[in-house]
Formats: C-alpha cells, structure tokens, sequence
C-alpha cells in the first residue's frame, strides 16, 4: 500500500517526487506528512528522525480488522500495537504496527488506505 521516507523538509521532498515521477498530493495528515498518490498506494514523506532512510512499509489488507489481526499476531509471537492517534491519517482506521524479525516496521491498514 505504502512506504513512508523521513526527509529533512516535507516540501522540497514532495516537489522532487512530483516533478520527477509527476504525483499529485493525496493526503496531508495532521502529522505535517504528505503523501503522494501512486495508483490506490502512496508515497509518505515524514519530517523524521534518520532522513534518508525508510521509516516504514505499509501491506493494505483485504477485510483489514485492526483488533482481530494484533490477537492473530500474538498467536505466532509477534508483539504489535494499533495506533488510534487521528492524526497520523486522513482515512482508514486504526494502524496495526509491528516489527519483522530484522526490526523493520510493517504497518498493516485496509486496502485503498491513503494517508
């Protein structure tokens, strides 16, 4: 669905992205984020620690539940967390987070989830 970039300035980013691959803005989250739009999926571009370095990817899920998926994860051992905070978003639900087996952050959301 997504993979989200920490970037030192959000708007010099989102011009070099959109001049080079011609997005268009998506979203602005309350985050100070903006994602651009590549077919149902986008591009997240974060003021963050590390620029230059993947924060994230994201897996849009078919029938995405939040609270069944973190119980189902536990199962295997795989320790995650749902984020209700509104503003890491525009649409969708809670987040579920966690870590693959390198540390990696995956984030799970709904199919079509923009931002």
């Amino acid at each position: 669905n997504h993979v989200s970039l920490a970037v030192t300035d959000v708007e010099r980013s989102a011009e070099f992205y959109q001049k080079l691959l011609g997005l268009d803005v998506v979203s602005r989250p309350g985050n100070g984020g903006i994602n651009l739009g590549l077919g149902s999926s986008f591009l997240g571009l974060y003021a963050l620690p590390n620029p230059g370095s993947v924060n994230h990817f994201c897996i849009g899920v078919d029938g995405y539940d939040a609270a069944r998926m973190s119980e189902a994860l536990g199962q295997l051992g795989v320790e995650s967390r749902i984020s209700t905070n509104p503003l890491g978003r525009t649409s969708g639900g809670d987040q579920l987070y966690f870590n693959d087996p390198d540390g990696t952050p995956v984030q799970l959301s709904a199919n079509g989830f923009q931002g």
